[in-house]
């Protein structure tokens, strides 16, 4: 198969002028007549591409239970004549353009079919297919935080279907989506390749590598842009950002935010949402976009670096990479609703554009919902247009994970029934089962994640939805049955029409402070949890300072001081030893002056260690058979000093399953090494013979533990502050094990850990 050079190319994702004008829309690219699977495959590397109607029509199939109730899997009920279950049916010409699943163990097989085979054109397994086989590649193909995802695409010109073969009886509950795209019956299909030869995975492999040299590619579209204002926007007044006449693209524009260095960080963070921007296409007295800066680019609540295809967050600006299209007038505006002024600098790259017969006009909206018994509506539009992604704020109030229940329901053109219907709220976004840890991906990732609060993007590239005479999407409030969830969300929506229409001004309307989150208070831990595990040291030290400022009465402040400095130590920045000094001096608290002579006496000498251990169930831990910490308190770290010689060591640990989701977490540390709980531990539940002694050369060991999933879980979020930054947070084994009788309580299981000290 031959690919041409300009392919290859936009494979890379190269932000040349050439490739912009191509392929924004303003080109006569429409009189294709044959849909390959390498030109597909080109699409989802191209972020010009957002601006591209879609040539069909846009649906999914998924799992969403029919009743209306909230069983979300499928039932598992047609099958083929091979006797094998079909998941997915349907009938071409189309494309696939994204598939999700969850709930399916990794080794239950997959067959493929696609037009007139007699026999599956591929056979996998959910793990293979989701990014451990060639050509289903990552980070096209892959698993994040409980979901399984691909956007590798699969064209099919009379008919494509999944089928899970025989053996499937066993899977419980099978959750899906398949988005894809039907074409009328004189559109020409080259169907996904019977073999994928060396130069079609060449092909998928520098898709894969594009996706992972993204931040590259946005690095490279900031380089090209220009200044076009800078200066200082007072409190409560507004500066013009970008006035320019005549037609053309906008391709990029980065803004930076500089606010005076003495507000407070809390302050700092809200200035995302006292920040609006409006964006005014072909002279029109009401905007096309609209919304609040920091909700714009995904941060809500406070600024997090992170790099989309389309958005990105850096140290310094925020970078806009949609292709925007206007025709006669481009006009962006600041408003500053804050109290404070904040001194602004914005760059654009601004494109010729050529006649074309498609010139699509980029929207966006913001708004908000407080508990209302009803969905929260994402964006409402009359037109004719496509949507390409929203982010999503959700939190809940009521104690329970359940708002995260809330299905997408996408109505098009006057539909009564939602032609997508979506299994959940994480799943939408790629996740599964409340979502196991933060990712970032070009098209879709978790943000933030604390009990109960979630901030998300997903963004529509090969899979974006079309309309012709209205869209409707909404986000259930919790599961079905009566948008019970109490909580409050917040959206932005993005998507083109092929003319400027205004959008909902709500931002500018109604007070943006965000209701009180009563989860907050106690949620600190969980929150700072997450962020240590994407290593975001920074944002972690930040929080730690926003929520002293929020709850100024909390008991946990002086805690939280200290451990603002230990992320400044994880870090290797400031005088750190000295702050633990003032710490250990100033505070009232016994525990926190313990806690900082620990950190203090960590660094005395080479043989002075730290043991930080944690345990959901009853727990023995000894080091070289001596007994060093016990204990059954899920809500509390233990932390003690120990003096290490160096040498081998060996910890041994005895366990006792008391509820469900058992844990344990052991960590040392010493000025050179920390030693974890992790995969390398080997256990057995029979005890051996000169316990609490372990024979290294013992057989009935097992290096099979489970590390799959980190609190908070459902019942298990309010933990006791610390300042033991990054011990809790990445240590836990989750023990969810392989022994007879291991889910009844009372269970015992044993462990032991040989290292090395320097």
């Amino acid at each position: 198969m031959i690919f041409s050079s300009i392919r290859r190319l936009i494979l890379y994702g190269q932000f040349c002028v050439g490739i912009v004008l191509v392929m924004t829309g303003c080109s006569s690219d429409n009189n294709v007549t044959v849909l390959t699977f390498e030109k597909s495959l080109a699409d989802i590397t191209n972020v010009a591409m957002f601006a591209h109607s879609p040539r069909g029509k846009t649906l999914m199939e998924s799992s969403f239970d029919r009743t209306g109730g909230n069983d979300d899997w499928a039932k598992l009920e047609k099958r083929d004549h091979f006797g094998d279950y079909i998941l997915v049916d349907l009938k071409g010409p189309g494309i696939v353009h994204r598939i999700w699943m969850t709930g399916i163990p990794d080794k239950q097989k997959l067959y493929f079919y696609f037009d007139d085979d007699k026999n599956a054109r591929v056979k996998t397994t959910i793990e293979g297919f989701f990014g451990k086989e060639s050509p289903f590649l990552p980070p096209l193909c892959d698993h994040v935080s409980g979901g399984y995802y691909s956007y590798l695409p699969m064209p099919f010109q009379k008919s494509f279907r999944i089928t899970l073969p025989k053996g499937a009886d066993n899977v419980d509950r099978p959750y899906f989506h398949v988005n894809y795209e039907l074409y009328d019956q004189q559109t020409k299909i080259e169907s996904f390749p019977k073999l994928i030869d060396g130069n079609v995975l060449h092909l998928i492999e520098d898709a894969c590598k594009n996706w992972i040299e993204n931040s590259n590619t946005v690095s490279s579209a900031l380089s090209s842009c220009s200044p076009a204002f800078s200066g200082e926007i007072p409190a409560s007044g507004s500066s013009v950002l970008l006035a320019r006449q005549g037609e053309g693209v906008l391709a990029a524009f980065s803004i930076k935010m500089i606010p005076p260095a003495e507000i407070s960080a809390l302050a700092k963070s809200r200035l995302g949402r006292e920040l609006i921007l409006s964006i005014y296409w072909d002279g029109q007295s009401n905007p096309s976009v609209c919304t609040p800066i920091g909700d714009f680019f995904c941060n809500p609540l406070r600024k997090w670096e992170f790099v989309s295809m389309p958005l990105a967050v850096t140290r310094d600006e925020f970078i806009c990479r949609f292709p925007m299209y206007f025709g006669k007038s481009a006009r962006i505006v600041l408003l500053n609703r804050s109290s404070v002024p904040v001194k602004v600098e914005t760059s654009v790259n601004i494109q010729k554009c050529i006649p074309s017969t498609e010139k699509m006009y980029f929207h966006a909206m913001w708004n908000a919902s407080v508990s209302p018994q009803s969905p929260h509506m994402i964006f409402n539009s009359a037109g004719k247009g496509h949507y390409v992604g929203c982010n999503l704020l959700a939190i809940g109030m009521d104690g329970s994970w359940n708002i995260l229940e809330s299905d997408e329901l996408v109505y098009i053109d006057g539909e009564t029934f939602p032609s997508l219907h979506g299994t959940g709220l994480e799943d939408y976004f790629n996740g599964g089962w409340y979502y196991y840890g933060l990712f970032l991906r070009p098209l879709h990732g978790l943000i933030e994640k604390a009990p109960i609060r979630t901030t998300q993007y997903r963004f529509h590239l090969g899979d974006a939805i079309s309309f012709n005479k209205n869209i409707l999407m909404n986000f259930e409030f919790g599961d079905s049955d009566r948008n019970r969830s109490s909580g409050y969300m917040s959206s932005v929506a993005y998507w083109y029409q092929d003319r400027p229409v205004p959008v909902k001004e709500s931002c500018l309307n109604v007070p943006l402070v965000i209701p009180p989150d009563p989860m907050e208070p106690t949620a600190i831990m969980s929150a700072l949890f997450e962020m240590e595990r994407s290593e975001k040291y920074d944002a972690a030290e930040k929080t730690c300072y926003e929520y002293i400022e929020k709850y100024p009465q909390s008991p946990f402040n002086e805690m939280l001081k200290l451990r603002a400095v230990a992320y400044c130590e994880k870090q290797h920045k400031g005088d750190f030893p000295n702050r633990y000094k003032k710490i250990l001096d100033d505070s009232s608290s016994d525990e926190v002056k313990k806690q900082a002579a620990d950190l203090m006496w960590i660094h005395e000498n080479s043989s002075n260690a730290l043991l930080v251990t944690s345990f959901n169930g009853a727990a023995k831990v000894f080091l070289d058979g001596q007994l060093v910490s016990q204990g059954d308190d899920p809500f509390r770290a233990n932390v003690m000093r120990l003096t290490l010689t160096p040498g081998q060591h060996t910890f041994a640990a005895e366990f006792t399953r008391l509820r469900p989701y058992a844990w344990l977490s052991v960590q040392l540390r010493t000025v050179k090494n920390v030693i974890n709980t992790d995969k390398s531990w080997s256990l057995t539940d029979n005890i051996p013979a000169l316990w609490p002694m372990v024979d290294e050369n013992t057989n009935g060991w097992f290096n099979s533990v489970e590390e799959k999933g980190c609190p908070p879980y459902m019942s298990f979020w309010q933990f006791y502050p610390n300042a033991m930054v990054a011990c809790q947070a990445v240590n836990f084994i989750s023990l969810n094990l392989p022994f007879p009788g291991w889910s009844k309580d009372g269970k015992k299981v044993y462990f032991k850990k040989t290292f090395t000290i320097e």
